[in-house]
């Protein structure tokens, strides 16, 4: 074991955190993932939507055949309503992820 490392538990050394320059914390600090997760968040709330939509159109009104699982799905369509209200603090700039 490195003379130089502290010890944890059972005799494992602390992993050590990399050292970054001034020009790369510098360019780190500008740099945000805000926009991108924003554009991930809402691809996949209206893919699924769509999906959802297209399900309930053909149970419903194709097949005449719905059970206690599609009221399920539009359940959980609905409880995604808080995820997209994070996404709204999140293009916000509450928090801000790096």
């Amino acid at each position: 074991m490195s003379a130089n490392a502290p010890e944890q538990g059972f005799g494992l050394a602390a992993p050590t955190m990399p050292q970054f320059t001034p020009e790369q914390l510098a360019h780190l600090k500008g740099e945000s993932k805000q926009s991108e997760m924003l554009g991930v968040i809402i691809s996949f709330t209206v893919i699924s939507f769509i999906t959802v939509l297209l399900r309930y159109y053909t149970r419903f009104v194709l097949v005449k055949n719905y059970g206690p699982e599609d009221y399920l799905i539009g359940l959980a369509m609905v409880s995604t309503r808080a995820f997209r209200i994070q996404a709204a603090f999140v293009y916000r700039g509450l928090p801000e992820y790096r």
